[in-house]
């Protein structure tokens, strides 16, 4: 409990971000999902919103029928209990997700932004925003 109560440092969670994107890298999700509160807010764009690492789970298992993704640079800044991080994630468009252009493999690197807010050692809300309009024209 008291592990719990500590206050994390903005170097804490500098390396905590470093531990999930490492994580989401490496496909290893339940250790990405550990650092999910259960009653963490999760927010995709405008295109999901889910609760918990079960919310979490949910979201990974969607993209994951469509797209492989890779995280090839980011960059954490930390103020507070407050997290950003602006990155470059690689996708490659493996099956056609319903209602957008037919996938052919292609692959693209496109920007991408995460804020999240972290109590406890772990991740309460997160929000992930990239530019959907960017996406739409590379795979078109």
């Amino acid at each position: 409990m008291q592990d719990q109560l500590k206050k994390m440092t903005e170097a804490d969670i500098r390396e905590m971000n470093d531990l999930a994107f490492a994580a989401f890298n490496a496909r290893e999700w339940d250790n990405l999902l550990a650092l999910v509160h259960p009653e963490c807010i999760l927010e995709v764009g405008s295109h999901a919103r889910r609760t918990g690492s079960t919310g979490a789970r949910e979201i990974i298992a969607y993209y994951e029928q469509f797209y492989e993704m890779r995280f090839v640079s980011y960059r954490h800044f930390v103020s507070g209990h407050r997290t950003s991080t602006e990155a470059m994630m690689r996708v490659r468009y493996v099956a056609t997700e319903p209602g957008l252009p037919k996938a052919r493999g292609q692959v693209c690197d496109v920007p991408f932004a995460c804020f999240g807010e972290v109590r406890g050692g772990r991740y309460t809300r997160i929000r992930m925003i990239f530019s959907f309009v960017e996406w739409i024209n590379i795979v078109s």
